[in-house]
């Protein structure tokens, strides 16, 4: 169970990661296309989940950190959250699109988690159903860019200011960095976060990954734009298909 301060403060995460309405616009186009059922795999205190149910989709949310569960059942009484783990998903229904955003699927570090998750993303879609995976693009790492292995972020939690650095190191062997967060805000003592483990992913990798679970018409995108395949930012953004006629994977 993840033990961070913004795992224990829903609160605090639904002001330092706040909704880009270009992320739930790209998501709205995917479901109006596909279908209207959503199921969003990490789905941290039902920001994504709460918008689209507003546009009128049918959303449902996973996420592992009960606290963060318990926060979204609170802000939208309307739409089914379900605390689970992405590598064995157990939810009755099938969905026409399903979303795992941020830093989520990086935490599948070893091989046999990741293909775990994409067997249990690929059960839970519909056939013809699109799998949308946003995580950090690993090929930043080695451009022309320098590693930062320190940043410092502020925030203003209400009227109380904050401050989080990130410390960040790479684990060449395993392909993998780590983070680790001291957060100190006006009025508490510092807090050390313990260290998080994220897999780097780079793009033949997840294509390889993603197409050996049975996934088709597999995308990797520079941003929320379909036209954005050169991967110059922060982030990948890896859409695929799930085949009409396939059957379900165990």
């Amino acid at each position: 169970m993840l033990r961070t301060f913004l795992h224990t403060h829903p609160d605090v995460w639904d002001q330092v990661f706040q909704l880009d309405p270009r992320r739930a616009g790209f998501v709205a186009r995917l479901l109006a296309s596909t279908g209207p059922t959503l199921l969003d795999v990490g789905c941290a205190t039902g920001v994504l989940c709460g918008e689209l149910a507003a546009r009128g989709f049918q959303s449902t949310g996973v996420d592992l950190t009960p606290a963060f569960i318990q926060a979204a059942r609170r802000k939208y009484s309307q739409v089914p959250f379900h605390v689970g783990d992405m590598r064995r998903l157990r939810l009755r229904a099938s969905f026409h699109v399903l979303t795992c955003l941020g830093t989520t699927f990086l935490y599948n570090v070893r091989n046999e988690d990741l293909t775990a998750t994409l067997a249990s993303f690929h059960r839970a879609l519909r056939p013809g159903g699109v799998l949308l995976i946003d995580v950090v693009n690993a090929m930043a790492f080695i451009q022309a860019r320098p590693f930062r292995s320190t940043s410092e972020h502020r925030f203003l939690l209400g009227n109380v200011q904050a401050t989080a650095t990130l410390e960040h190191t790479v684990l060449e062997e395993t392909q993998c960095f780590t983070e680790q967060v001291t957060w100190r805000v006006e009025g508490r003592r510092p807090r050390r976060d313990p260290r998080s483990t994220f897999r780097m992913l780079f793009p033949q990798e997840a294509r390889h990954f993603l197409e050996g679970a049975g996934f088709q018409d597999v995308k990797i995108l520079g941003d929320f734009r379909l036209s954005a395949r050169r991967l110059e930012g922060p982030r990948m953004l890896l859409l695929a298909r799930k085949g009409v006629t396939q059957r379900t994977r165990e």
